[in-house]
């Protein structure tokens, strides 16, 4: 996968982990205080459990993966 680079004048929060034991909601309100303070716009995130589909699905959605 080719990841680009963001430009940094953009401000989204997509939240990303690869935790099996603590929901991705357990971190959301420290997230959303930080995306506050920084003028930052929270989007859907993902839990990445070893499927690489579901993974490459959102890197694209979310304009994070080049197109070949």
């Amino acid at each position: 996968m080719n990841v680009k680079k963001i430009h940094p004048a953009i401000k989204d929060n997509i939240p990303f982990t690869t935790s099996m034991s603590d929901p991705m909601n357990a971190s959301m309100n420290a997230t959303r205080k930080l995306a506050k303070k920084d003028g930052a716009q929270i989007k859907n995130g993902v839990r990445h459990d070893d499927n690489e589909v579901q993974l490459e699905r959102f890197l694209r959605k979310n304009g994070l993966l080049k197109q070949n």
